[in-house]
């Protein structure tokens, strides 16, 4: 099961790190965290583990299930902070090219 979790927390940060948009961070968190979640179905196997090893796993599950929400809120406001700045300079270019006629572009 270690190597299960290690696998599944690269395989994890890897998606989250390609992904592209809103809608994609959303369907991973879902993939991993969610109710059905590739997370909470490890969660649900513990009872299958030896009762001594249930304690170190736990904890290794506990640390990748918050190891991806931290890294989901990050590439989520990465994206957000790289959307507002495309819309930023894609407003500053319209209003050079309008010579700052719109509303928008007054200052």
């Amino acid at each position: 099961m270690d190597s299960e979790l290690q696998e599944l927390q690269q395989s994890a940060l890897a998606e989250i790190r390609r992904s592209r948009s809103r809608i994609d961070i959303e369907n991973l968190r879902v993939r991993f965290l969610g109710k059905t979640g590739a997370i909470s179905l490890l969660s649900e196997n513990m009872r299958n583990l030896p009762k001594e090893d249930r304690p170190r796993i736990g904890k290794q599950l506990n640390e990748l299930r918050n190891s991806v929400a931290r890294e989901l809120d990050e590439r989520l406001a990465a994206l957000e902070t790289t959307a507002e700045a495309e819309a930023l300079v894609g407003l500053t270019k319209r209003c050079r090219e309008r010579r700052f006629a719109s509303a928008a572009c007054i200052r």
